[in-house]
């Protein structure tokens, strides 16, 4: 009989590993932007991963393609996975459309009840992937950028909409920290930027960081804390 689970794996496992691509050392990947500087630094290095993406995540990212790829066999195919190579930064779009970027992100059945609850702040929660999805306004110089997150159990969407404008100075901040460490290589502090300041949780340096820092993702959670006075990092 044939073991339905492995097969899948085994497939997973063949999808090279975009980590290993050589011009992620050159570059910073705007898919990371909004993340612990730390990471994207140790990412753009190369650093070896002490916690690798776990099975388990792996069949959730492939989900996630399979409604990517759904979507975008509908779009015109010149405007979909649409890839940019600026200086140091690369990044590939989900869709370019007339004047606007559209960022695709599948979630599951807690995350969209909580998007749907009255006063949700998407720029509170989902700050990272507004910082993503600006990046990709910045380069393509489009004006308006959208996420739209799509509910895999019943294919309902909720998109929201931001301006470039309003997002100009971030962007360009995160660029200025980025290459500022970079040129002077200077390992960034351990701050956790993302997902509720826990990034740390789903790092892929976090063993690394636990021995550099002498402490835990717990700990670095703690200390991110803006309502704390007596930060230490």
């Amino acid at each position: 009989m044939i073991d339905i689970v492995k097969v899948i794996d085994d497939e997973i496992l063949k999808k090279p590993d975009q980590y290993l691509d050589p011009k992620y050392r050159h570059c910073w990947r705007t898919s990371n932007f909004g993340r612990c500087y730390r990471y994207q630094y140790w990412y753009r290095k190369g650093v070896g991963m002490t916690n690798p993406i776990e099975q388990k995540a792996l069949r959730i990212f492939r989900v996630g393609d399979m409604f990517h790829r759904d979507i975008q066999q509908f779009l015109p195919s010149e405007s979909v996975e649409v890839e940019f190579h600026v200086d140091d930064v690369y990044g590939h779009c989900d869709h370019v459309g007339d004047g606007y970027c559209d960022d695709f992100k599948t979630v599951g059945n807690w995350a969209w009840q909580l998007m749907n609850k009255k006063g949700f702040d998407v720029i509170k929660d989902k700050e990272a992937y507004i910082y993503q999805l600006m990046a990709y306004c910045y380069f393509l110089e489009m004006p308006v950028g959208r996420l739209v997150f799509i509910h895999k159990d019943s294919y309902s969407i909720k998109t929201f909409e931001f301006k470039m404008e309003d997002w100009v100075d971030a962007v360009e901040d995160e660029l200025t920290t980025l290459r500022a460490y970079w040129d002077k290589d200077g390992l960034p502090p351990a701050i956790p930027r993302a997902y509720g300041r826990k990034d740390c949780n789903y790092c892929a340096f976090q063993d690394s960081c636990d021995s550099v820092e002498k402490n835990t993702a717990k700990d670095r959670y703690e200390l991110s804390n803006p309502k704390r006075k007596d930060k230490v990092f």
